[in-house]
């Protein structure tokens, strides 16, 4: 599953089923203007929207990524290509 949590005073929580892509996928987090959006992708050409909120504007962010599992043991995950960059700056509803 995709699962995100915005917490600004009080926490909500947004899932929805993760792709069925053996060769596992993109997330792309974008921060600008006082909105965070997260998108996914198999193809690094369509990216989907995961989310679309409303996010405190700052200077700069500490980001990383993380995953967990309800079950807490047992979980293996593997990260590679993580980098930051400056905001995209594409429409919010730009999912290319």
């Amino acid at each position: 599953m995709f699962s995100t949590v915005l917490t600004n005073g009080k926490s909500d929580w947004s899932v929805m089923p993760a792709p069925d892509n053996k060769d596992g996928f993109w997330i792309r987090i974008t921060v600008s203007d006082g909105v965070v959006r997260a998108q996914y992708s198999v193809d690094k050409k369509n990216w989907p929207m995961l989310r679309l909120a409303p996010f405190p504007e700052a200077a700069h962010y500490a980001v990383g990524p993380m995953c967990c599992t309800p079950k807490g043991k047992g979980l293996d995950v593997a990260f590679s290509e993580f980098v930051v960059t400056a905001a995209l700056k594409k429409d919010l509803h730009d999912l290319s």
